[in-house]
């Protein structure tokens, strides 16, 4: 930026401003403040620090910074829904397709199991996305791909003042146990087609839809945004294979949230239609920072700590929890590895992303070439199956308790060996903290590097398996189930029952409201005038 000279008296300088020669970012300037009479003070726009002209004349801070800016961010998009005390840094983008070195730099993030966002083009040109489809494209496709006109759907439907969408697994949700939820914040409503859900997007006001579709219809509707073959090379190269079955749309509005939730598969995510801005957890910040909900709850794989609202009293780790975060505009590709958190946020009136799931493993020569797994996840991976273990031994409602007595060598207080279930949980004690050791040995991650068995248990239990009773503040049962009624006592005399009019005068001077009532039987000087003849009426 080229210097400035100042001319004149020093009650009436004039600046020779200069602007910053950049054609991607808006001009910034030199402006003149006065702070005082004769006094002046120059206050230099670096891309650091930049500003913006309101529409009253008043200069203010610009609404997105400038390395926002660069990622993808925009003035108009909504404010971020995760807390702004967290701190975050943006996921590594390539644009793939335009250099060999930028095609390397993508295969090798994509190796080393990290998340990448592979960006599209100028005019929204990608080299994995081959057509972009809006709401009513999607909508089209769908139900010319759905075999039967019959065929129903089912949209989450959220309040519009929260407008969350929060998945759950109803097969988990035991009435019987420990982690039984009542009513669920998110709730399932039926349709018909996708074009009904896209009317009821666009005129709902009071609640909020968003709609996640599996099967061979969205499988078909993906099959006219992606690029298969392109893809499919990419994929191999990793040792990946798409799960056709599991290919999933999703379609949102506006604000819209879907909390942090991780998955046991790699994943793509495809931008079809609209923007969504994405933050990123990496496994090693589940235990101790995200408190995963327990593997036998309706709510597995969801975070309990909220990203959204901060309470260190309940989560004390969430406030170092360490983010990355990318904004996907359609074209845009963003590899997202098994077992990291995934928080969305849509930013346009209507978005539409493809969520394409990977499994690990492509056929070569006829056997299964597969890739090694991340190590970052290894802990929240094997968790999993030590909470399966245990439950199916001692059951869900005593899976802390045993891994607890686990990780403090105390198993010889608690088992007794000459009974049957006492050498069942003598062997699986030792068998999970064997296993343990094993898997764990060559662990170097630097949050679950060089653990033990014990310090693995202590890590899984910590602010977890226990009932989550917050979920169901609020609810009340049905009336007939729980509500005891109240039952009065019939006080009537026997004149206040063969003349009711007695028994109300009673009520009304005990204080009680008693609605009037209107006699439909004609009655001389009460409902009708004295000299009136009911025969006429």
């Amino acid at each position: 930026m080229a210097g400035t000279t100042t001319t004149g008296s020093k009650q009436n300088q004039q600046l020779a401003v200069s602007y910053w020669n950049d054609a991607e970012r808006p001009p910034h300037k030199l402006v003149e403040t006065k702070n005082g009479r004769g006094k002046g003070k120059l206050v230099v726009l670096t891309p650091e620090q930049p500003r913006q002209q309101s529409a009253t004349g008043r200069l203010q801070i610009a609404a997105v910074s400038e390395e926002d800016a660069r990622h993808g961010e925009l003035p108009s998009d909504p404010v971020a829904r995760v807390d702004q005390r967290l701190s975050y840094e943006w996921v590594r983008y390539v644009r793939f397709g335009s250099s060999p070195q930028e095609a390397y730099s993508a295969l090798s993030t994509m190796w080393a199991s990290e998340p990448v966002l592979m960006q599209a083009g100028k005019q929204q040109q990608s080299a994995f996305v081959s057509c972009l489809m809006d709401f009513d494209a999607f909508a089209a496709r769908v139900d010319e791909a759905s075999t039967s006109a019959s065929t129903s759907l089912a949209a989450m439907v959220s309040d519009a003042k929260l407008h969350r969408f929060m998945e759950f697994d109803l097969g988990k949700n035991d009435a019987k146990g420990p982690y039984h939820v009542r009513e669920f914040e998110t709730q399932l409503i039926g349709m018909g087609s996708v074009r009904e859900f896209v009317q009821c997007a666009r005129s709902w006001e009071k609640r909020k839809v968003f709609l996640a579709l599996t099967g061979d219809a969205a499988r078909a509707a993906a099959d006219h945004v992606i690029d298969w073959e392109a893809l499919n090379g990419v994929l191999a190269s990793q040792r990946f294979s798409v799960v056709d079955s599991a290919v999933r749309v999703e379609m949102g509005t506006r604000n819209g949230v879907l909390p942090a939730r991780y998955a046991t598969h790699d994943q793509l995510l495809v931008q079809a239609h609209g923007r969504r801005r994405v933050t990123l957890a990496a496994p090693s910040q589940a235990f101790g920072h995200l408190y995963p909900y327990p593997t036998h709850h309706p709510y597995d794989g969801l975070a309990m700590a909220s990203l959204e609202t901060l309470n260190p009293e309940d989560w004390p780790g969430t406030k170092d929890v360490r983010l990355l975060r990318a904004v996907l505009a359609p074209g845009d590709v963003l590899y997202v590895p098994a077992y990291w958190f995934v928080h969305v946020h849509e930013l346009d009136a209507e978005t539409v992303c493809v969520r394409v799931p990977l499994s690990n493993g492509v056929a070569r020569g006829g056997t299964t070439a597969r890739r090694p797994p991340a190590r970052d996840a290894t802990l929240l991976r094997v968790s999993r199956v030590v909470e399966d273990r245990v439950s199916q031994t001692v059951g869900v409602s005593n899976v802390k308790r045993w891994l607890r007595i686990i990780a403090n060598n105390a198993e010889t207080k608690y088992v007794d060996l000459a009974t049957v279930a006492g050498y069942k949980c003598a062997r699986m004690t030792q068998d999970i903290r064997d296993d343990l050791d094993t898997v764990l040995a060559n662990t170097t991650s630097s949050r679950s590097g060089s653990l033990s068995a014990s310090a693995a248990c202590r890590l899984i239990i910590d602010h977890r398996l226990e009932p989550t009773p917050w979920l169901n503040q609020g609810f009340r049962e049905p009336l007939l189930l729980a509500d005891t009624p109240k039952i009065y006592q019939d006080t009537r005399t026997d004149e206040e029952r063969k003349y009711p009019t007695l028994f109300r005068k009673k009520l009304e001077r005990d204080g009680w409201t008693v609605q009037q009532t209107t006699s439909t039987v004609p009655i001389p000087g009460v409902n009708i005038p004295v000299d009136a003849d009911y025969r006429l009426l």
